[in-house]
């Protein structure tokens, strides 16, 4: 088997094992008359490696910049597709680059200190070779050393250092966020509804009917005609948000009556029993008996209750007992809702084309003008919204009171007639129209909360705003200011999670640390400055006179630049069977 050897010369340094020291040593009495050149200064100095840390440094300062800059702030649109995320990569790698290189030349000079500092196993020249070399060498010599060495620090810098592209990556998380946009964003409202010259016999408009009869039959499981109970505020964007205003409205309110129920028995008029009457102060009244209900209708629209006191398109009452009902009935109840003209405040908003909108509070002091019989509102300033009257034409008015009242008057109970003692029904009643059922399927406030609702859309619509001309009589005219409000979009935004940063930080910082330790562990050792050289090595096994002249150089660096001019060749002794390397003359 063959095998590599120095060839021996006549040493220069010699051990008590008469063996040649490949360490050169500052310790002999050796003159030397030698200047020393700009490139060994610079070795001597480390500043090709200090160079290397203030670039990393450079390098960590310009990422920590660009997070800085870029942090909550839309995505850059940079030229030839070039993303932040490829930027930071690049200067992670010069960072990266520079701490490491400037690690791995520690580490060699490392390995002249190790040895120089007493008698070591040539094999652990190898290990601090390949802990200069990369990641996996570092690992094998932490298990080698068992950490007992500074040099650890550096191979657990290069390690580590296989995380700072990664890391760096982490620091940047994309979002959406909302960010104010210059287009503008309103929402309709009216100080006024009415038109001039409507009649009281006349026809709400059709559409008014259609937003009553679109909120009368709004399917509250579906979201297809939520736009007939709310206003969408005119948003470009999709996204915007109105803040409080108001707008003429008409608003609902409903009472439980039930206690002004009076029970009345007496005869039935059609052979024998006994027949239960209902009444209400107003008159409405539900007669049973075992064979049938019969509702009669009030002559009066009003009952002495808190609604009562405003004013009032119309008023409806329904008694109700569920069936099959007891003997005598005990469970009878009623229900008065009233709808009426009010000022409420909304807030309104639109997020993904999704319209929100929440009513805030209304105000429905009404005051009946003396000289037009207008309805007048006028809701005091609060908060950011001013006083303004808000009027409803009289006409218009009584001419939508008028048919609510004649479309909320019907009847559900059986028809009969009184033949030979007994009751012959002759079906249902037909004084019925299309709110029935709605009412008998909903609860009757939310019903005509929802009816309020539908009909306040098609009122805000309007547009109105009311003048006082000279005349003195309240006026409309198209154009009321619209609420306005503040659109957004969403915005892919930059979030640095600076935690991440940290790796970089404390490698660049640990660095310079093993930098400056592996400098003063060199001048306390009073070791040259080889750093990764190869030519203390080589040169052990040369001429006894070459060596004598690059010891008598002295400095590394010259000692390079005279290896540059040394030729050597690796040959095999036959003799021997062991290779060597043998040197020829000095050009």
């Amino acid at each position: 088997m063959s095998s590599l050897r120095v060839k021996k010369s006549p040493p220069v340094n010699v051990s008590a094992n008469d063996g040649f020291s490949v360490v050169p040593s500052t310790d002999e009495d050796v003159q030397r008359h030698t200047v020393k050149s700009f490139a060994s200064k610079v070795n001597d100095y480390w500043v090709w490696q200090i160079v290397s840390c203030l670039i990393s440094v450079m390098a960590l300062f310009a990422l920590i910049g660009v997070l800085f800059v870029y942090d909550h702030k839309a995505i850059p649109n940079w030229p030839y597709g070039i993303t932040i995320n490829s930027v930071l990569s690049w200067i992670s790698q010069i960072l990266t680059a520079c701490m490491v290189g400037a690690v791995a030349t520690c580490l060699s000079q490392s390995k002249w200190i190790h040895f120089s500092s007493g008698e070591r196993p040539l094999g652990e020249m190898n290990s601090y070779d390949w802990a200069s070399r990369g990641a996996l060498g570092c690992t094998a010599f932490l298990w080698r050393s068992k950490m007992r060495r500074s040099a650890t620090i550096g191979a657990l810098i290069t390690i580590m250092a296989i995380g700072v592209g990664p890391f760096v990556q982490q620091t940047v998380a994309v979002v959406n966020n909302r960010v104010d946009s210059d287009i503008a964003a309103s929402a309709v409202r009216t100080e006024s509804y009415g038109k001039d010259g409507v009649t009281a016999d006349e026809l709400p408009s059709r559409d008014m009917m259609a937003s009553i009869y679109g909120s009368l039959f709004l399917n509250s499981q579906s979201n297809s005609n939520a736009s007939a109970t709310t206003v969408s505020p005119d948003c470009p964007t999709g996204n915007c948000d109105i803040p409080p205003f108001r707008s003429l409205a008409i608003c609902s309110k409903c009472s439980d009556v039930s206690h002004m129920l009076s029970l009345v028995q007496g005869s039935v008029a059609c052979g024998s029993g006994t027949e239960y009457s209902y009444q209400l102060p107003n008159g409405l009244q539900l007669n049973y008996t075992s064979e049938v209900l019969k509702l009669d209708l009030p002559k009066n629209d009003f009952i002495s209750t808190e609604t009562n006191y405003y004013s009032s398109m119309q008023t409806f009452g329904q008694p109700v007992l569920p069936a099959p009902p007891v003997d005598p009935p005990t469970n009878a109840s009623a229900t008065q809702c009233s709808l009426f003209w009010c000022v409420n405040t909304y807030s309104s908003s639109m997020k993904d084309n999704k319209v929100n909108e929440t009513l805030i509070d209304s105000y429905h002091n009404t005051t009946i003008m003396s000289n037009s019989q207008d309805y007048l509102l006028s809701p005091p300033a609060k908060g950011n919204l001013t006083a303004t009257n808000y009027v409803v034409h009289r006409d218009t008015s009584l001419t939508l009171s008028d048919w609510l009242m004649n479309r909320l008057q019907f009847n559900n109970t059986f028809s009969y007639t009184c033949m030979d003692g007994a009751y012959i029904s002759r079906g249902t009643s037909s004084f019925r129209n299309e709110f029935l059922q709605p009412l008998l399927d909903s609860p009757i406030p939310d019903l005509f909360a929802q009816i309020a609702a539908g009909m306040s859309t098609h009122v805000r619509k309007a547009n109105q705003t009311a003048y006082l001309p000279s005349t003195g009589f309240y006026e409309s005219s198209n154009g009321a200011p619209p609420a306005q409000g503040t659109s957004w979009t969403v915005e892919t935004q930059i979030h640095v999670r600076w935690g991440w940063i940290t790796l970089p930080v404390l490698l660049i910082l640990f660095t310079m640390i093993f930098l400056v330790m592996t400098a003063v562990q060199s001048k306390i050792h009073k070791v040259d400055i080889w750093k990764s050289s190869t030519a203390p090595l080589l040169c052990s096994g040369l001429d006894h006179n070459l060596q004598e002249r690059m010891w008598a150089v002295g400095d590394p660096m010259q000692v390079e630049n005279l290896t540059n001019r040394v030729r050597v060749r690796l040959i095999r002794d036959d003799r021997t069977d062991t290779w060597r390397l043998d040197s020829y003359d000095v050009h």
